[in-house]
């Protein structure tokens, strides 16, 4: 039988032996793809615009006509 030193024989199958590192180090994309995600939400939502904000248009004038 060869050895296989990345392997581990458990139950009757071949197994990968477990990381020193554990599950925390393969989640790296998962945050890369969650940040991304969370920037593209808040400029979907809030915005990237360099212009600011347009006002209203003022209101016309009251007219003599119409008033007492």
């Amino acid at each position: 039988m060869a050895k296989q030193d990345d392997r581990v024989f458990v139950r009757g199958y071949w197994r990968r032996r477990p990381t020193p590192g554990g599950v925390g180090e393969k989640r790296g994309g998962w945050l890369i793809a969650g940040a991304a995600a969370a920037l593209w939400l808040w400029g979907h939502f809030v915005g990237f615009s360099d212009t600011p904000a347009t006002s209203p248009p003022p209101l016309p004038a009251p007219t003599a006509i119409g008033t007492p």
